[in-house]
């Protein structure tokens, strides 16, 4: 078994482990650093929403490369994990809650964005 089961995200009746959708985030692009990406599951009411948080260079987000990076990120959780992501949000490099190893602390990272507290990174257009 990979990470908590506490941790796992079900989704249209699928088992799928946050740890396993970060990796593919972070390997679609450069731009992602490890341990950069919180995925979990938020419930709008209707259904159960996936929603993956990313740190983003912003040297990437000023120049225009935001979409895309949105664009390969979604393509390679796609790919690597036959998971269409509802909603990717490129935040500034550090601003993902984590321990003092380093670790992405999802439950928080859920908390704050349920607040409204993750503001997107402003992409500027090309």
């Amino acid at each position: 078994m990979t990470g908590r089961l506490k941790d796992v995200v079900i989704h249209q009746g699928r088992n799928y482990y946050p740890q396993d959708i970060e990796l593919s985030a972070e390997s679609a692009d450069p731009a992602p650093h490890p341990n950069c990406a919180a995925a979990f599951a938020v419930d709008d009411g209707h259904t159960e929403l996936v929603v993956l948080l990313v740190e983003a260079d912003g040297r990437v987000l000023r120049n225009g490369g935001g979409d895309a990076l949105r664009d390969r990120v979604r393509d390679a959780v796609q790919d690597g994990q036959r998971l269409r992501m509802e909603e990717i949000v490129l935040v500034r490099r550090g601003a993902l809650p984590k321990t003092s190893s380093g670790k992405v602390q999802r439950r928080e990272a859920r908390r704050r964005y349920l607040a409204g507290e993750f503001r997107p990174a402003p992409v500027r257009e090309a």
